[in-house]
This record gives structure tokens, sequence and C-alpha cells, in this order.
């Protein structure tokens, strides 16, 4: 083998060295001249973004547990980035996320194509969600009754398994007229939902090194099945998907075939007649999944285990249910059932406590500026706070951890929804806000209606979650037992 051309090892050498020099010199004016140098934070934040990725990759850390810890020290604002401050007041929230602003998205952290709200809206209205509730209601059914077949097993119920099975072929239905019917499989134990728990910790690292997802994106199945056989799942998913955007695009027949409207309905008669690529459809319903299974499912999985956990809340709860629903067999719509006061309150709790992202969901100031937490911000900053700070702040919710639906009964309750921003707020709020409530209140009504619960061998405290912009679960399993009520 011949030896390497020592001018081609010059070159190299230069272009490290000026890479290196550029790295220090970039530091050092992030540190003394740039506009974000008089907010206080960690030096090493200040100078580079390796800092996050120090704390988010290589020591798997929640960044908003390490940053709740900066503003124990710093006060109300700390500069996590070069360009990024975060928050702690929860006033910040709504000066970020209102009607108003129409601030766009960090493009560090949002490389994604934009999501196309607006032309989706009318799909995820209240009316539409009314309409088809049914398709909830079924999804619903079928978990009881994979519940019930494992309690005549004399097996316990994987809750957290049990709800991401239903938040994944609810999101099917509603969006594709096509489940999975992962609910269906034995003990909830389908391979596209242990694929998608898998992918989670992958998040942080397509953040910060997107050519990540396009490398995955091309990846030929085989590959991807011999390289990780544990994501065999995803791998179908993703095949079931392109087959099916595929169809729709060469067949104009097959979206009137379809039980009701569809994403793709709306996507492709937005076009006006300019070609939406396949792979655009393919991300826009790869995203709409993520995001409908995990958050809701995660929520659902807290509020199960946390009103258990409280048996003057589970009594209160299911007396409730019971005395609505007298008769199993005639279940109510969703209409009736999210007038139950105490159930809306231990929903509301549920989500005050594990509703949406937990991290920040950072946005860019215009170029004007803003005033942010009573401090006039620069054009140009990203900024954020997470909604953990907000519903956990004892001056708005005193004591902040405890499980406490009696909140939002009390006098003057009204005024905390002002407070609960698991959906967001504003422009940029959540899309599937009125699918995720009529999920979680046919849920929650159907389970405890349906099933005597009983934790099985853990408690609240066992639940730990792990950030990787959506929350997870990384604890031992959540068994509970569900003996079928007979009348």
């Amino acid at each position: 083998m011949p030896p390497l051309d020592l001018s081609v090892v010059h070159i190299l050498s230069s272009l490290t060295l000026a890479w290196l020099v550029w790295i220090v010199l970039n530091g050092v004016y992030n540190l003394y001249w740039h506009p974000l140098a008089k907010y206080p934070g960690p030096k090493l934040a200040a100078a580079t973004i390796w800092w996050k990725m120090y704390w988010e990759l290589l020591r798997e850390e929640n960044l908003v547990d390490v940053v709740s810890g900066l503003h124990e020290v710093h006060g109300d604002i700390v500069r996590i980035a070069p360009n990024e401050l975060h928050f702690s007041q929860p006033s910040a929230f709504h000066d970020i996320h209102n009607a108003q602003s129409r601030w766009t998205k960090d493009p560090v952290f949002y490389r994604e194509a934009k999501a196309r709200k607006n032309i989706l809206s009318p799909l995820f209205s209240r009316r539409s969600v009314v309409d088809m509730q049914y398709l909830v209601r079924d999804c619903v059914d079928q978990m009881c009754e994979t519940m019930r077949t494992q309690h005549e097993q004399c097996r316990s119920t994987n809750i957290l398994r049990a709800l991401r099975c239903l938040s994944l072929d609810v999101i099917m239905s509603f969006c594709f007229a096509k489940s999975l019917d992962t609910l269906k499989e034995p003990d909830f134990r389908a391979s596209v939902e242990d694929s998608m728990t898998l992918a989670l910790p992958m998040v942080n690292w397509v953040k910060y090194f997107p050519f990540i997802k396009s490398l995955t994106r091309h990846c030929p199945p085989a590959l991807t099945d011999a390289l990780r056989p544990q994501m065999a799942g995803l791998t179908r998913f993703l095949i079931l998907i392109k087959d099916q955007v595929a169809e729709v695009t060469t067949n104009k027949e097959a979206l009137r075939k379809a039980p009701h409207p569809v994403i793709y309905d709306a996507l492709l008669s937005s076009a006006h007649g300019q070609k939406i690529s396949n792979l655009s459809l393919r991300d826009e319903a790869f995203l709409l999944v993520f995001a409908g299974t995990d958050t809701a499912s995660m929520a659902l999985t807290v509020g199960v285990i946390q009103i258990l956990s409280n048996p003057d809340v589970h009594n209160t709860l299911t007396e409730e249910i019971m005395k609505f629903w007298p008769t199993l067999e005639v279940a109510p719509r969703y209409e009736d059932i999210e007038r139950l006061p105490y159930l809306t309150a231990v929903l509301k709790e549920t989500l005050r406590h594990a509703g949406g992202p937990i991290s920040s969901m950072a946005r860019v100031v215009p170029r004007e500026g803003a005033d942010i937490g009573g401090r006039r911000i620069p054009g140009g900053t990203v900024v954020g706070i997470s909604t953990q700070l907000v519903h956990m702040n004892a001056t708005i919710f005193p004591d902040p951890r405890k499980f406490d639906p009696e909140r939002w009964l009390g006098p003057g309750a009204e005024s905390l929804d002002h407070w609960l921003v698991a959906f967001s707020r504003g422009p940029r709020s959540c899309l599937g806000t009125n699918l995720a409530w009529c999920k979680m209140y046919l849920t929650v009504a159907s389970l405890f209606r349906r099933f005597k619960l009983q934790l099985d061998g853990i408690s609240a405290s066992d639940l730990r979650l792990k950030e990787d912009y959506l929350a997870h679960h990384i604890g031992p399993e959540l068994l509970i037992k569900a003996t079928p009520r007979l009348s």
C-alpha cells in the first residue's frame, strides 16, 4: 500500500487546526460578546452546544432536572446554550406560547417538515372526534377484552403496554382507517409497540445529529432487521405506511373506500395540484403516530397508577362512575362522560403530573425582540420553559408532588385551568387535544367501571420517567390485577 501523500496529511492537519481555532474563538465570542453574555448559567453552556449534548447524550440525564437545579442557583432566567435561554417563571410560558405569538420553532431542534396543522385541524376538531368516538370505543372495548382474558388465565396486566397498544390502535384507526390490531396480541406484546419503545432514546440523538434520520429512512428494511432485530416491528410499521402512501397517491379510489376521512384526504386535497412527495406524506404519518401514541399512553399510565395508589381518590372516582353508568352493557357517550366533575378533576391532575412533552418546546424570538418573564429578550434568541416547571410550581399548585384531584374542585379552581399547559397554548398547541381528551375519558371510565383494579407489587414510586423529549418509563413492569365486574 503506497504511503499517504504528505500534502494530503498537511491539508487535513491544517483543516483540523483551523476547526479547533474556530471553536475556541467562537466560544470566546459567545462568552464575552454575544448578546446573551450578561445572562447567568454554566460557562460551558454559554460557550458551546456541547454542554447540552454532554448531559443528554453522554450522561443520559433528564435535561429538565439539570436545568431546574440551575434555576435554583442562578434565578428565573438561565442561559443553557450559546443562543438559548430557559425560564422558570410560569408566566413566561404564556409570554412564549399564546394566541398572538406565531414565533418559529428553533431549527436546531426541529428539522422535521413543518406540521400542516391548519390542513389537518378539521380532522381533529371536536365535532370530528365526537362523530368518530366509536373508533376509540372499539379500541377500549378490545383492550378490556384482552384484560379479561388475562384475568381468566390468572395473569396480571402490564398497564403501560395495554395503554400504549390502545393509543397506537386508536391513532392508526383515526388517521389511516387501518388498525395494527396490537390490542389483540397476547399480553399486549406487540412487536411494533416494543420497537417504538426502543426507538424513543434515539430522539435526542436525532435532535443533535439529524443525518441519523436520513440514514435510517433510506436503510433497507432487511438490513435494519439484521443490525437490530428488536426493531423489526417498527420496520413492518414503516413498510405499512410506505405501502399505504403509495396506494393513495397512485389510486384515487383507495381514499374513497376508507370508512371515514383520513389524513391523506386533507394533505392531498390541500396541494392544489402541486406534488407532495411520498416521503413527506410518510414523515407526516410517522410523526402523528409517535406523537399520538407516547404522550397519551404515558399520561394515562401515570393516572391509573396514581389513582390506585390513593385509596380515597380511587373510591371517590369509582363511586361516581358506578352511579353514572349503572348498567354495564349500556355504555354512555363521550359527551356525557365528560360532564362528570370528579373524573374531570382526576384527568386534569393526571395531565398536571404527566401531560405532554416535559422538555422545553423552544421558540425563536422575533427580530424586534419580546418581553418574557419581565425582561426584554433580544430578537433571534431561542427561548423555552418546561411544562414541568409550570405544573410543579408550589405557588400555583400547593404541595405540587401530591396527586390531589380536589384542587380542581374547590373555590376558584377554574383559575387553575390557565396553568394546565400539557397541550401547550397558542397557534402551535397540540393538534390532537380533542382526541386525547376523548380517549382519556372513555378509557378511565371504562377501566374503573368494568374492573376492580389493584396494584400488583408496585406503587407510584416505581414510576420512573426518562426524558427523551417525550417521557417514557424506565422502571419495573407496571402490573395491575384487573378483576371483571359482573354487573
